[in-house]
């Protein structure tokens, strides 16, 4: 049995989605030399309340009741660097600062990076400053956020938030950094997505 809150699937996601994920990679052309990542912004909060356990009584808490929120970008790569920095926005400019931090801790190679269909992502702006930085965009399937294993990270820093007393932005901002960086570096997030659709990846970097 589990004990844990269920991951809602949208109704919309496509029925064929993962068949449309492997199409994507093949038309990708990952070789064993490419940097291989995925990105998603998130916006953790002191609001979060993901912790459960066990009480034969209410179970109940003390926390700091004022609200901060962390406009979070991630990166969570399965043979390169990962990289987590906080942005104001999420606009196509901002996507594109972080590509350039991306490229940054990961000078050599091509990059190959899985995100989801945001109008941010899939702008103009966005494509030429991939292109510019020899970075190949693989679009998910849409409405299919299970098919992105950087989600599972960011449930467990949600987890981490509600879990600690918050007493200020900054050190909400440290929790989340300290704790991506932290999980960034398993690969036991994305072993299942990795057994699937790269299996030759997953012999290499998950052991």
């Amino acid at each position: 049995m589990h004990y844990a809150k269920p991951f809602c699937n949208d109704y919309r996601q496509p029925q064929n989605a993962k068949e449309m994920l492997a199409g994507a990679i093949y038309q990708a052309g990952i070789t064993r030399d490419c940097v291989v990542g995925f990105l998603d912004q998130a916006s953790p909060q002191t609001t979060d309340n993901k912790q459960r356990f066990w009480s034969f009584e209410k179970p109940r808490m003390h926390r700091n009741t004022a609200r901060y929120r962390a406009n979070t970008f991630g990166f969570y790569p399965v043979n390169g660097k990962e990289v987590v920095e906080f942005m104001e926005r999420s606009t196509a400019q901002h996507v594109c600062d972080f590509l350039h931090m991306i490229r940054w801790k990961n000078p050599k190679g091509r990059i190959v990076l899985f995100l989801d269909n945001a109008q941010a992502h899939l702008a103009g702006m966005t494509r030429r400053c991939a292109k510019a930085l020899d970075i190949v965009m693989v679009f998910l399937p849409p409405y299919s956020p299970d098919l992105n294993p950087i989600e599972l990270i960011w449930k467990s820093v949600r987890r981490r938030v509600s879990q600690v007393f918050v007493k200020t932005e900054w050190s909400l901002k440290e929790t989340i950094r300290t704790r991506f960086h932290r999980l960034a570096k398993k690969t036991s997030f994305m072993k299942g997505w990795l057994d699937t659709f790269i299996p030759e990846f997953s012999n290499l970097f998950c052991h």
